[in-house]
């Protein structure tokens, strides 16, 4: 999730309890512009490291999709960003991870950056692949058939590594 540091600037959150409800370690992310950092989902991969996503405002003060990897420890392993072509806001919502330690992180993506926070103007869905380093392999956009906007909400990928996103899409009118 996030905790506020001070008034608006938000930091992303993440917390480790073992069984018992004992606190093991906390970790705190503030991203480049000192403001708005959201975690909104968190998987483990398959030898346990903690991969959480979300989005974070960026120097130029619309979001990204941010990732974090921490060891199961809790010792950032690497970050990694997604600013979308048109650089306006980049919504991170949700992550799985593949047996070979991929990750996979979809959420929506602005279409035009001339826009309010907030609003949502034919946003897209966006899935982005990184490797186990935290590189990214590829992105791919989906744009709905009413050419609006569209958001996912889900995500789960089968044991052949095919991704399935859960969202929504708006039709045009």
């Amino acid at each position: 999730g996030n905790t506020e540091a001070a008034a608006a600037n938000y930091y992303f959150l993440t917390i480790k309890y073992n069984s018992g409800g004992t606190q093991q370690w906390l970790r705190t992310y503030d991203g480049p512009a000192a403001s708005g950092d959201y975690g909104k989902g968190i998987t483990l991969d398959p030898s346990g490291n903690v991969i959480v996503t979300g989005y974070s405002f960026q120097t130029n003060q619309w979001f990204d999709y941010f990732t974090i990897k921490y060891s199961n420890s809790g010792t950032q392993q690497w970050t990694a960003r997604y600013n979308g072509p048109v650089n306006g806001d980049d919504v991170g919502i949700a992550i799985v991870v593949d047996a070979s330690q991929n990750s996979y992180i979809t959420g929506s993506s602005a279409t035009q950056s001339t826009y309010s926070h907030g609003d949502s103007y034919n946003d897209d869905i966006v899935l982005v692949k990184y490797n186990a380093s935290g590189v990214e392999q590829w992105q791919t956009r989906k744009n709905g058939t009413g050419n609006a906007t569209d958001h996912a909400a889900a995500i789960a990928i089968d044991a052949g590594n095919n991704v399935f996103i859960a969202g929504s899409t708006e039709n045009s009118g």
